[in-house]
């Protein structure tokens, strides 16, 4: 079953989400093992685009086969990747993505709930995965409340916040409660829409 953490308005959810979302877990925790974390040492390219599109950018191009991006990618799942932060904030910052396209947590609607469920159960596989690889680090998750790149996509770092792209207050600041949302607060929402 999924971790506690990740179990949220229980009485909303229907017999066969939280199914899903628990199958999806244990199917993860028994057949697939985060391989050791290798973080390229350049942040995805833009081809050329506008900073906020690079996570869909990205997306595309993996779904293109284009193994330029492959390095960038520390899992590649059916419907959730995970990807190495170009800037990370913490010793350990990756970003979830769902496959499908969605601007933003702004624009998941009550139809995503599922989606978002599972998105929940791939977070809650991958910190498990990434507690057992670095035991000696804890973790966060969650969205910005207001993210400057399209693509939905959820923070998981470690809470040190040691890296040379940790420049200043504003960085800090944007992992801290109320600018990063956890997933919990995410799901909460969208039950009471």
């Amino acid at each position: 079953l999924l971790p506690a953490l990740f179990v949220v308005g229980v009485h909303l959810i229907t017999p066969m989400e939280e199914q899903e979302a628990s199958a999806l877990f244990e199917r993860l925790s028994a057949s697939e093992h985060l391989a050791p974390l290798c973080p390229p040492t350049k942040p995805l390219p833009l081809a050329g685009g506008h900073f906020s599109t690079v996570l869909q950018v990205g997306l595309q191009r993996l779904e293109a086969g284009d193994p330029g991006v492959l390095p960038h990618f520390a899992h590649v799942g059916e419907e959730f990747v995970t990807l190495f932060d170009g800037f990370p904030k913490s010793k350990v910052h990756l970003l979830v993505l769902p496959r499908l396209r969605i601007a933003g947590a702004r624009d998941l609607t009550a139809e995503h709930l599922p989606l978002a469920r599972r998105l929940t159960a791939y977070v809650a596989w991958l910190l498990c995965e990434l507690a057992a690889q670095r035991p000696e680090l804890t973790w966060r998750q969650g969205v910005h409340s207001n993210p400057s790149v399209q693509q939905l996509h959820v923070h998981v770092l470690s809470e040190d916040f040691q890296s040379p792209c940790m420049k200043n207050k504003k960085h800090y600041n944007s992992f801290q409660p109320p600018f990063l949302l956890g997933l919990e607060s995410v799901l909460a929402n969208l039950e009471q829409s």
